[in-house]
């Protein structure tokens, strides 16, 4: 049949497809599951051309789980198959099923992307085609720095975009300085058709247990208008011994759909504290003889101490909008801002030999962040002879103020990783401080702002795109000292050039390739550095990526092989952290998704990384890997409906992750592990009620294994067997 949609349905269409094509497995109802659904699927016509870019979200694929497409910035919602370069998105439905709570979780299960803890803080972060991430640098609405510091809670995002290699060009530079091998993108959940009430209930072993609220309604004439509200409230000890953890957050988005203007609102609130969290080890002091790493420990083993603690407070909000001022062309822009507070007790362990002996050191801090981000452009479509022509203007900008003040000391007590109770050693004195932890001063200012003009070209029909972009961009970065003293200055301008193909000899196939450059700011030394908290000036990145993507009813996907190159970073001779050589990593990447049955869907990849440094200080390390790049990481998962049992779906993971390095001496090798994941969901009415259950157990066969290594070599250990239980009920 032929469907009538309202403005609504036009504008948040994340479950329909182009072409006549049939749903593509929108998001499950409470108790519903594909087989269930397949019974009663119509096909729906759509040539509404608002999907082509703006805000409209891609459809997702057959498996429900994976949209292929996301935000591009300022070119907005995008289908892969249109644009030369990696994208894929992780759905709420997917969110839902995996139970996962955090941003972080989510990525886990993507083969390009490694999860992990980067200094001795609890804040999660990523490596993406093996270059740093950091949860400060992902993107709200397509705007850096709007969302919550180090932990992102996943109760109110709608799509996790994942875009795979540099995206400066048209999301702007974040001024965390990191993504350049790719970045993260994460979307609202915003009001629909349908109106919402759903309830939850989860518990996480060993004793974590949450509720939460999910409420959307739509109003006015063609539903033009929407609200949605998002709270969660979680709380317990996690499977980890003696590691509390409990988060609250809440979230009210508005809407509006009319005939030429759209545009939403969203304002957030997100608490997390942290109370004993089991810390990332240390490994900077394992040379000579004990330059190898201690096998980990049983994964419920918590050797960090019980008085640590740490509180993360945000709050944010974005607004954005869109103008059609005719057929073809579109006013936009958005702008966003955050206020974030971390007061933080932390340790962090330090192995000091092979055998899992480890000191500990103590830290307090205050950190207090302001966040402001904006962009505004055209957006327009016009023809030249042979020639159809889709042209962007824009400006982007991000501006960041941080406050920060610490105090240092160390304990006299030393501990094994394997032996005895060490989370009630005595916090020891503290004897360096820097700033006033009551009124901390400005450490640091980041500014970055760019304006960017990009044309792409389609002919024959529309098969062949041609891509060419400029993109001026400033990065300034200004450090000063804990009394708020100007200590360092860099500011930087360049042109960096963008420009891609994608060609589809036959509508499923598009082949494409990219080149991409980026300015950003350099890294910031750790605290385990002398230069602690300085940003190393700016950098230029630069990338190229050829492969093919398949988008077909049944199955997508893509391969690629990409060049990635940035500056690199070291610890020197008075171990200060400062620029050396460059990191250069090659990889070829595969990504599978689909559903070969309608009571199956698959979802998994695999990357292989050959990853060195070139032109270190005197050649001593040219050749070298990286720091916390591993080899390779594939991923494999299934779902499968019983055809015997209505709405009873069981569903595994398998991840594997190659050997890597937790120096850049290749000394200390993290060896490859791997874990299984199991799950079974099933649907079913209580009271009149859809109500879905979901039991999951990470980690079956408690595996040991450390999981990761940041790039200033913080070993994080992989997580033991959790299980996952939760209900959703839709009143």
């Amino acid at each position: 049949m032929t469907a009538p949609l309202s403005r609504r349905a036009r504008h948040h269409l994340p479950t329909l497809v182009l072409a006549g094509l049939p749903l593509a497995q929108p998001a499950l109802a409470s108790g519903e599951t594909a087989h269930t659904r397949s019974r009663a699927l119509d096909t729906i016509t759509v040539t509404d051309s608002a999907l082509v870019d703006g805000d409209a979200l891609p459809a997702p694929h057959a498996n429900g789980k994976i949209a292929p497409g996301g935000r591009l910035g300022i070119w907005g919602e995008q289908s892969a198959q249109d644009v030369p370069f990696s994208v894929l998105s992780y759905t709420a439905e997917g969110i839902r099923d995996q139970q996962a709570h955090t941003v972080g979780e989510v990525l886990r299960q993507d083969p390009s992307v490694q999860t992990g803890y980067s200094y001795g803080n609890y804040g999660q972060s990523y490596k993406i085609r093996g270059f740093d991430l950091y949860p400060d640098d992902i993107a709200f609405s397509g705007l850096y720095g709007v969302m919550p510091r180090q932990i992102i809670d996943t109760s109110a995002i709608e799509r996790v975009e994942l875009f795979k290699g540099s995206s400066a060009f048209m999301n702007g530079v974040p001024n965390g300085g990191t993504g350049v091998g790719g970045s993260v993108n994460l979307e609202p959940k915003l009001a629909s058709d349908t109106p919402l009430t759903r309830v939850g209930f989860d518990y996480t072993s060993q004793s974590q247990a949450g509720t939460s609220l999910d409420i959307g309604r739509h109003f006015g004439t063609d539903h033009a208008y929407g609200v949605r509200f998002n709270g969660v409230r979680r709380g317990g000890t996690t499977a980890v011994d003696n590691d509390e953890r409990s988060t609250t957050a809440g979230t009210l988005a508005f809407d509006y759909a009319g005939e030429r203007a759209r545009g939403a609102l969203i304002v957030g609130y997100q608490r997390q504290h942290i109370e004993g969290g089991r810390a990332g080890l240390n490994t900077s002091r394992l040379t000579g003889s004990d330059a190898f790493l201690p096998s980990a420990p049983t994964g419920t083993r918590n050797y960090t101490p019980n008085w640590t603690e740490s509180t993360l407070e945000s709050s944010y909000g974005v607004a954005r909008g869109e103008y059609d001022l005719a057929t073809d062309w579109t006013l936009f822009g958005a702008f966003g801002a955050s206020y974030n507070d971390e007061q933080g007790v932390y340790s962090s362990p330090s192995l000091t030999n092979s055998s899992g002996s480890v000191s500990y050191s103590r830290m307090d801090t205050a950190l207090k962040t302001r966040n402001v981000a904006g962009n505004a452009g055209l957006r327009g479509h016009f023809s030249t002879p042979g020639l159809n022509h889709a042209l962007t203007l824009a400006y982007s900008a991000n501006t960041s103020q941080k406050r920060s003040a610490y105090t240092m000391g160390s304990s006299s007590v030393t501990g094994n990783l394997y032996d005895g109770d060490v989370t009630y050693i005595p916090a020891g004195s503290m004897t360096t401080t820097g700033g006033n932890m009551h009124h901390p001063s400005v450490v640091e200012r980041d500014t970055s702002q760019g304006v960017s003009l990009s044309d792409t070209a389609s002919m024959f029909d529309d098969r062949l795109k041609l891509t060419l972009g400029m993109r001026y961009q400033n990065v300034r970065v200004v450090n000063n000292d804990y009394q708020g003293n100007e200590s360092t200055v860099s500011d930087r301008s360049a042109a960096t050039p963008v420009y891609g193909v994608v060609y589809q000899p036959w509508k499923p196939i598009a082949l494409f390739a990219n080149h991409i450059e980026a300015l950003q700011a350099g890294p910031t030394a750790g605290a385990s550095y002398a230069n602690s908290g300085e940003t190393l000036g700016v950098v230029r990145s630069r990338q190229n990526e050829v492969g093919i993507k398949l988008d077909t009813a049944r199955f997508g996907g893509t391969l690629s092989v990409f060049d990635i190159r940035q500056p690199s970073a070291r610890a020197d001779a008075s171990n200060r952290l400062a620029l050396d050589g460059e990191q250069q990593n090659r990889g070829i990447e595969l990504a599978l998704y689909g559903a070969p049955a309608q009571v199956v869907r698959l979802n998994g990849g695999v990357t292989f990384m050959d990853a060195q440094l070139k032109n270190t200080a005197g050649g001593t390390q040219d050749g070298n890997r990286p720091m916390g790049v591993a080899r390779y990481q594939m991923r494999a998962g299934a779902e499968w409906d019983l055809p015997w049992v209505d709405n009873l779906t069981l569903s595994g993971t398998v991840l594997r992750t190659g050997p890597q390095y937790a120096d850049t001496a290749n000394q200390l090798r993290v060896e490859p592990w791997h874990r299984l994941d199991l799950s079974m969901r099933y649907g079913t009415r209580l009271g009149g009620h859809q109500t879905v259950w979901r039991l999951g157990v990470d980690n079956v066969t408690q595996e040991r294994y450390w999981e990761s290594v940041s790039t200033f070599g913080y070993l994080t250990q992989g997580s033991p067997r959790t299980v996952k239980l939760s209900a959703t009920m839709d009143l």
